[in-house]
């Protein structure tokens, strides 16, 4: 695919594809193929494949409808909850025809459309698919090969990206919505968030590395901070041996519990109430929210209050806001530990740390050598001390991975201010 696509372009024309999709399976069950409803349905899907090929130099475009999983060229689809019934229904309507995957290829004509709708419609009337297995020129139908998220297992830094940037876009988008005055659907929310629980049993390090890297010169929204706030909530919760349901509503309550910024316990769990979705973690969720915010206020409360407390107040610390620069992790924790940041229990805060360690994933440190490198590993608890680093090359890339266990003449020197870390989001 040419470089004049970028993988946000092309989720942006999954999203459309859904929904024309979703309209024109919706028109031919109900019109003849020439209708005027179907054929605003084609010139749409016209225009946005042509757009799409035009500016791909012929690239392919593929979408893959799974029972709850959905694909653009192999990369997981990144959905609200209004895209994401679509994309349901869609699926549900091509697998009684066993099909799962649609695929545009270059070259593609109107005949070629119009032929594919006929034989579409033909089949939703008839209850049977009549579409052409060999496809309609540029237009290839094909079975579900079972593709999902497990298929990144072998690709765990890949799996850590789709999953982490899937679920800063729903909490952005849920964010916004909370503040107009809805109540979204959690569902794919809390289907994202299971995503990145199970993966994380293997692969935390790869989010605890993308959560904690940011500008540190720049404010971090909201929905970013929460969303750090939960990959925190659930690493610590699998430090503590916690069964996946009490990790899914502590991460929950990272996330939820930023609709509200007040500290009054009452007031911060007001918003929860209006979410119909919460199930089977509703009560444990409100409680651990709420107990967070009476232990920042110095009233007791119960572990999981404590722990989220704990998770809320770093993230907040180690990333800037409108009104403060951001903190080094290191010195985040050393505060912490020493009793230094109201509203933070000491007992909990040393077993956080134990759990980050001296120099966390994703935080910048300066070598003996005279290297900035960014922590990306941990080996066995002692290694936690002699981390696996990569180093910043010029212009803040990432170089070659260095483990500081098996260097004996290379250890960490100091860990330098915020201000002072180039790092290139853009390749890290």
């Amino acid at each position: 695919m040419s470089s004049e696509h970028t993988a946000d372009s092309v989720q942006v024309l999954g999203r459309e594809m859904i929904t024309l999709l979703h309209s024109l399976s919706r028109a031919v069950a109900l019109y003849e193929p020439n209708n005027n409803a179907v054929i605003r349905v084609l010139d749409a899907m016209e225009a946005a494949l042509g757009r799409y090929h035009e500016g791909a130099g012929g690239g392919t475009l593929s979408v893959r409808l799974l029972a709850e999983e959905f694909f653009v060229n192999g990369r997981l689809l990144r959905v609200d909850v209004q895209i994401y019934e679509r994309a349901i229904d869609v699926a549900k309507t091509l697998r009684r025809f066993d099909v799962g995957e649609l695929r545009f290829e270059s070259g593609l004509t109107r005949a070629q459309l119009d032929a594919f709708t006929l034989d579409l419609s033909q089949s939703v009337r008839a209850g049977e698919s009549q579409l052409n297995p060999q496809g309609y020129g540029s237009i290839f139908v094909a079975k579900a090969d079972g593709r999902s998220v497990a298929s990144f297992r072998f690709q765990p830094h890949k799996l850590a990206k789709v999953l982490y940037g899937s679920l800063l876009d729903l909490v952005e988008k849920l964010y916004v919505e909370a503040g107009e005055g809805n109540a979204p659907s959690l569902l794919p929310v809390k289907r994202t968030l299971q995503l990145v629980i199970d993966a994380m049993a293997e692969h935390g390090a790869m989010f605890q590395v993308l959560a904690a890297v940011h500008d540190p010169t720049r404010a971090v929204s909201t929905s970013r901070r929460r969303v750090s706030a939960a990959v925190d909530a659930i690493g610590f919760g699998y430090y503590l041996v916690l069964p996946k349901a009490d990790l899914m509503y502590l991460a929950l309550g990272a996330i939820l519990g930023g609709l509200s910024d007040s500290l009054d316990p009452d007031d911060a769990i007001a918003p929860l109430f209006r979410f119909a979705g919460l199930g089977d973690s509703a009560m444990p969720l409100i409680l651990a929210v709420r107990d967070a915010r009476a232990a920042r206020l110095g009233h007791p409360g119960g572990v999981p209050g404590q722990m989220l407390a704990v998770v809320e107040l770093y993230t907040e610390l180690a990333t800037a806001s409108e009104a403060r620069p951001a903190m080094s992790p290191h010195r985040t924790l050393s505060l912490m530990v020493g009793g230094q940041v109201p509203g933070v229990d000491k007992g909990a805060a040393r077993v956080f740390a134990d759990y980050k360690g001296p120099y966390p994933l994703g935080s910048v440190v300066r070598l003996s050598s005279g290297h900035m490198a960014l922590v990306v590993g941990f080996g066995e608890a002692t290694s936690k001390q002699k981390p696996t680093v990569a180093l910043l090359e010029r212009g803040g890339t990432l170089g070659r991975r260095v483990n500081l266990a098996e260097v004996g003449d290379v250890k960490v020197a100091s860990v330098p201010e915020p201000a002072e870390i180039d790092l290139n989001i853009a390749e890290t």
